[in-house]
C-alpha cells in the first residue's frame, strides 16, 4: 500500500514533464526553398532555408518566448522574411519579420480580439 501511494505523485510528474514536451509545426514560403516554423506552445518562430542537397537545412535566430501560453499556428503569406502567427485559443494575431537575418525577429504585439 505505501508503494502506491508514493507512485502516483511520481507518475503525475511524469505526465506533466511528458505533456510539457514542444510541438512544433510550419508553412512553406513561395519559391518551396523556406519555411517558417513555429513552437505551437511558446509562439516562437524562426525561418529555416535550404541551400542544397548536400547540404542541412539552415536556421536563424528564434523570436522571443511569449509571456502568455497558448496554441500557437502559423498563416504563412507570400513574403518571404515575415509571417503571421496566430493563438487558436483567443484569436489574437501577430506579425513577425525579420529586418536582419541575423537577429532574432520582431514581433508586433498581440491585437486586441474583442
Amino acid at each position: 500500500m505505501r508503494i502506491s501511494r508514493l507512485a502516483i505523485p511520481l507518475l503525475m510528474c511524469a505526465a506533466q514533464a511528458a505533456s510539457a514536451a514542444a510541438s512544433y509545426s510550419g508553412g512553406i514560403t513561395s519559391g518551396n526553398l523556406s519555411v517558417w516554423r513555429i513552437n505551437e506552445s511558446t509562439g516562437q518562430v524562426s525561418l529555416c532555408s535550404f541551400e542544397g542537397k548536400g547540404s542541412p537545412a539552415s536556421c536563424a535566430m528564434w523570436s522571443a518566448k511569449e509571456a502568455a501560453s497558448g496554441d500557437f499556428r502559423l498563416v504563412v503569406g507570400n513574403d518571404l522574411l515575415s509571417v503571421w502567427r496566430m493563438n487558436r485559443l483567443s484569436g489574437a494575431v501577430s506579425l513577425c519579420e525579420y529586418k536582419d537575418i541575423n537577429k532574432e525577429p520582431m514581433c508586433t504585439p498581440w491585437n486586441n480580439t474583442q
